[in-house]
């Protein structure tokens, strides 16, 4: 031991070959442990890029400098088509003509896996544009450098070069970096028969699909409320007759029987419907297969079904009023929600008092529930399908071969 620790000079007089070695050893330490974190960031890296399509969320045209974002990267089942959703701020400065679109398609400083054909959706004046690529091999996992030109305001560029260095000062362009071989593509069933796409499912099924949501949780929240109401209804109705307080008629439209089906979804059962309102089975259809077939007969369409239920909505309130309730005991003495007098507060007319008012309440809230349930969420859904048909028909597309242009990097 004295042998080695002499000849690596480590004893008492040697503190400066001491220091030297340790330092080694603490900076070999820090690279190792750099190389692995290195190695697992690179890990992480790799496993990011197979998962996420979506590599440019945000993006801007650069002279018009109309911003958008990307909704999401849709594909069909073989992973041989996939489409870029694409949602525009504003369009009244770009053209809702696919004719004036264009697409340059390149891979990010490698070489291209990929030699898809193009085609440009522009879906009216909503904002939205579809970028649409299909390749019989298959989409690769590689990060796609996409250039969108909006060209309305071009006399003429050539559709066979690369953009140059300059291009985005000269036209309206804007980048976007997608991973059309990602495995969290979004599935989209229209995407399956490219030739025959049906553009109602695919609108049903992205642009229409998060308001569509949102509608179906309100009629949720709507129908719980309602559900709620009435179950504090019956107790307190059972508690002001344990009292031997008279109930008067409920409110018009207030009232109903909450049951659940087979999955544990909430129906409420009507005596009828408020005017201008609906109670169709929303839950066991959606839009793609469309709701107006459960409510429009067929000599009519849905434009003029609307107008018609539009004219009915005018005659029902949007609320009740419940302070014109007279209230009284079964001897027929009354009584007032209000204290009223000198005389002393009798404990059991308090509790009537407390329970009648929370009563009335629950009527408010029921009413108010359903008013909105009825006329507001299920004739919005309608309305929904409405717009959806109108922009079935109202869109553009670009499929001319030019549309999308296939270069290398230099």
């Amino acid at each position: 031991m004295k042998e080695i620790v002499a000849r690596l000079k480590l004893g008492p007089h040697y503190k400066m070959e001491r220091f030297a070695i340790t330092f080694i050893l603490l900076i070999s330490c820090l690279c190792v442990l750099t190389g692995i974190a290195y190695a697992r960031e690179l890990d992480r890296r790799k496993v990011h890029l197979n998962n996420e399509p979506i590599l440019t969320e945000k993006f801007m045209l650069s002279l018009s400098e109309v911003k958008g974002t990307v909704v999401d990267v849709y594909g069909n089942n073989d992973g041989t088509v996939a489409l870029m959703l694409l949602r525009f701020d504003n369009m009244s400065q770009i053209s809702a003509n696919a004719q004036n679109w264009r697409m340059y398609y390149s891979a990010l400083n490698e070489k291209r896996l990929n030699n898809p054909d193009g085609i440009i959706y522009v879906f009216g004046n909503t904002g939205y544009v579809g970028l649409l690529f299909s390749d019989p091999e298959g989409f690769q996992v590689q990060v796609s450098d996409i250039i969108l030109q909006h060209t309305s305001n071009l006399v003429s560029q050539a559709a066979s070069s690369a953009p140059e260095a300059d291009a985005f000062e000269k036209f309206d362009m804007a980048q976007l970096w997608v991973n059309l071989g990602a495995s969290d593509v979004k599935y989209l069933q229209p995407l399956d028969d490219l030739d025959n796409l049906n553009i109602y499912s695919f609108l049903s099924l992205t642009i229409y699909a998060e308001d569509e949501e949102l509608l179906r949780e309100k009629a949720e929240e709507h129908l719980s409320t309602m559900a709620q109401s009435l179950a504090a209804m019956d107790e307190l109705v059972d508690r002001l007759r344990r009292k031997n307080v008279v109930i008067p008629e409920f409110p018009m439209y207030v009232g109903g029987v909450a049951t659940t089906d087979g999955d544990g979804g909430l129906y409420i059962k009507f005596a009828d419907i408020m005017p201008g309102g609906y109670d169709y089975d929303w839950r066991n259809t959606s839009l793609k297969d469309g709701y107006a077939r459960l409510v429009v007969h067929e000599d009519n369409t849905l434009r003029e079904h609307m107008l018609y239920m539009t004219n009915e909505r005018a005659i029902v309130s949007t609320s009740i009023a419940v302070s014109n309730y007279n209230w009284y005991f079964e001897d027929g003495t009354f009584l007032p929600l209000r204290h009223e007098g000198d005389g002393p507060l009798l404990d059991f007319e308090e509790e009537a008092r407390a329970d009648i008012n929370a009563l009335t309440q629950e009527w408010r809230s029921f009413y108010n529930a359903r008013y909105q349930y009825q006329v507001n969420v299920l004739q919005g859904l309608l309305s929904l399908e409405e717009n959806l048909m109108v922009q079935r028909v109202n869109f553009s597309v670009n499929d001319d071969e030019k549309v999308i242009v296939l270069y290398e990097q230099k």
